[in-house]
């Protein structure tokens, strides 16, 4: 069963999300202690984050900042803040995604279910081809002279055909 970490200050939205989330098969555990968030989050070795950034002590954004110092664990931020800023802010800290309240509850399952699906694929962890080295969680290929920096489509099709190479497509019907 996937963990999945609940930071938010909020007790009703805390209480929504934990219901939700446990409806949907998965553990979910609130992080109550703010002065500490960071060393909880690593500590609860969740599979996914949900973070708002409007918390007390240490803002969201500043959290996964500190996070991504330490681990690569997915993060959703799922706040009240619909200004662009924010959403370009929390991304370029390393947030997976980024999701305004009100949310549907369908919608935010679906974008969690994609996230660990995307994580636990590219949980294999490096391989090579030919002389590339290939790391499909940063989506990186590298030649020792040249890195390369592929998109997450780009490289789900460059890793579907390395997984796949050397086999003849089957005939169409």
């Amino acid at each position: 069963m996937k963990k999945i970490m609940i930071v938010e200050d909020e007790k009703v939205i805390c209480e929504e999300l934990c219901a939700l989330l446990k409806n949907a098969g998965y553990e979910a555990e609130i992080l109550t202690d703010f002065a500490h968030s960071v060393s909880v989050i690593l500590d609860s070795n969740a599979d996914l984050v949900l973070l708002d950034i409007n918390i007390p002590k240490m803002n969201g954004e500043q959290v996964l900042r500190k996070l991504r110092q330490k681990s690569d664990v997915p993060v959703i931020m799922v706040t009240s803040r619909t200004e662009e800023l924010d959403e370009v802010l929390s991304m370029s800290y390393g947030a997976d995604d980024y999701i305004t309240k009100p949310y549907n509850p369908t919608i935010l399952l679906l974008r969690i279910q994609a996230i660990l699906k995307r994580t636990e694929t590219n949980a294999t962890g490096s391989c090579s081809y030919r002389d590339i080295a290939v790391n499909p969680g940063k989506g990186v290929l590298d030649s020792g002279q040249i890195q390369m920096i592929l998109t997450k489509n780009e490289m789900l099709i460059f890793m579907t055909l390395l997984q796949h190479q050397g086999r003849s497509c089957p005939e169409m019907s």
